[in-house]
């Protein structure tokens, strides 16, 4: 947000633009902290997800290829 901020002070942008992030449910650091309207991202402990699980499967597959 601080660079944003920046940005708008040196008159780079007229505007700040809207946010839009996507995390998994399982790794949802800027998610939490928003919710518990902090400053500052929250510490999380990632857990696996399908979406990893998929990949390591797919890397495996291209590999006997």
């Amino acid at each position: 947000m601080k660079a944003l901020e920046e940005l708008l002070e040196s008159a780079i942008i007229d505007k700040i633009p809207n946010i839009i992030a996507v995390q998994s449910e399982y790794c949802d650091p800027f998610a939490k902290a928003l919710f518990a309207e902090e400053k500052h991202t929250v510490k999380v402990t990632p857990k696996p997800t399908m979406e990893r699980e998929l990949l390591l499967a797919y890397q495996c597959a291209a590999r006997k290829f």
